[in-house]
């Protein structure tokens, strides 16, 4: 039977072929939509975390973060937890540092009853980021201008010269203090910009660290194993060791007229050491000869000379 519509049978064709291919390439996030729920969490700031972060609850990895996004003046976290974990209405949410590098990954306490699409900021936390705080310690101390800050402290403390002497003491040490950091003041800029340099390196190979890490500890797992095959092997040696002493105390009768027939032989042989190598010698051209005489076949291949008197050799 003909096709009245060529045209539109290859386009159906091609359309089952796009959908077939989508869902090839996306068979994991249908797996992921399937199997996990999704959630959100409501922060006063992100404190670094991204997409792919892992969810934990106690420790445990029960899911990622699938977006991190500004919510008016809040910070919106999505992400998706296993079906089968429980989330109630007094659930918290906070964000901590995986490893000292940085990692950072969302961390659930599921607490309340009922059922829970969102949690609020009430219910969340961020982490306090040492790096951020170096770096806005450095472009803080940056702003401040030290001679200035001297001047106001020497004006300060000419002020209160007529106050207590306690008074005094304490303006005097302000001074000094900011006299000391004016006079040090290109050494601390050079050091916070030094920390601000090693903290974005340490943040560039977080993946290198975590890695390292990672490796060293399948090390120490191997190192461990070997240990308990060493030990395993050091324990049959010292049962054997105990066994063999047990053995030859229990045979040392029969055992100590053969170790002295053994000495007596050995005895003999280094006695007539140069006999036996002067045999030896002389037996080397008579096994070379009776090999050559035997190497032919099944036969013995020899020359004599004056056997038939006349007839010259014969063999």
């Amino acid at each position: 039977m003909p096709v009245r519509n060529p045209v539109a049978v290859g386009a159906a064709a091609l359309l089952v072929v796009a959908v077939l291919v989508v869902v090839t390439f996306h068979v994991a996030d249908l797996a992921s939509v399937l199997t996990n729920r999704s959630y959100q969490a409501a922060f006063r700031e992100a404190a670094g975390l991204n997409g792919g972060d892992d969810v934990r609850i106690a420790g445990v990895q029960v899911g990622r973060v699938t977006g991190v996004a500004l919510d008016r003046d809040e910070v919106r976290v999505d992400f998706r937890v296993d079906r089968d974990t429980s989330l109630g209405s007094a659930t918290r949410a906070s964000i901590r540092i995986g490893t000292v590098f940085g990692q950072k990954y969302l961390a659930l306490v599921p607490d309340g009853s009922g059922r829970l699409t969102r949690i609020p900021v009430e219910h969340t936390s961020s982490p306090y980021d040492l790096a951020e705080a170096v770096t806005g310690l450095g472009e803080t101390l940056g702003a401040i201008d030290p001679a200035q800050l001297a001047t106001a402290f020497g004006a300060l403390s000419d002020a209160f010269a007529t106050t207590p002497a306690a008074v005094q003491g304490s303006v005097r040490g302000l001074s000094k203090l900011s006299a000391a950091i004016a006079a040090r003041d290109s050494q601390l800029r050079q050091l916070l910009a030094r920390s601000r340099s090693v903290s974005g390196v340490l943040a560039g190979r977080d993946a290198d660290f975590a890695q390292l890490v990672t490796d060293g500890t399948l090390l120490l797992r191997e190192v461990t194993a070997r240990k308990d095959a060493l030990t395993g092997l050091l324990t049959s040696t010292n049962a054997l060791g105990t066994q063999l002493a047990a053995m030859i105390g229990e045979n040392r009768a029969q055992l100590a007229p053969a170790l002295a027939g053994v000495r007596r032989v050995v005895q003999l042989l280094q006695h007539n050491q140069g006999a036996l190598e002067a045999s030896l010698k002389l037996l080397g051209p008579y096994v070379r000869a009776f090999t050559d005489a035997s190497g032919n076949g099944p036969w013995i291949d020899t020359y004599v000379d004056g056997l038939l008197p006349g007839l010259g050799s014969a063999r």
